[in-house]
């Protein structure tokens, strides 16, 4: 029996604070995840970094459907980002990367 794959959704954030490195800025999400659900929750989650501009602060990450929440109460919990004071603004969610580019990116650029 194949194994079922699961629905995938799409956040667009905005760092606001300093320019921070995109394996800073993941490896923060990650440990953020981590200490709040451990390594079930974070394996369950499908984390995955699609995009980080670093000029201009915005990435996208995709998670699975039911993480959603988690994901954004772990990203409202995370201050710090390589030493440097930062604030992650979640811009929207969509259920494709099209369309969070063109509703939620589109002004930024």
């Amino acid at each position: 029996m194949p194994k079922r794959e699961f629905k995938r959704r799409y956040l667009a954030l905005r760092l606001i604070g300093g320019k921070v490195l995109k394996t800073a800025l993941w490896s923060s999400v990650v440990d953020v995840y981590l200490r709040l659900y451990g390594e079930y929750g974070l394996s369950k989650a499908g984390l995955r970094l699609i995009e980080f501009n670093e000029n201009r602060g915005v990435a996208i990450i995709s998670v699975n459907h039911r993480s959603l929440p988690y994901l954004r109460a772990a990203l409202s919990l995370l201050r710090e980002v390589d030493g440097k004071r930062v604030i992650i603004q979640v811009l929207g969610v969509s259920g494709t990367l099209k369309r969070l580019r063109s509703k939620f990116l589109k002004t930024e650029g």
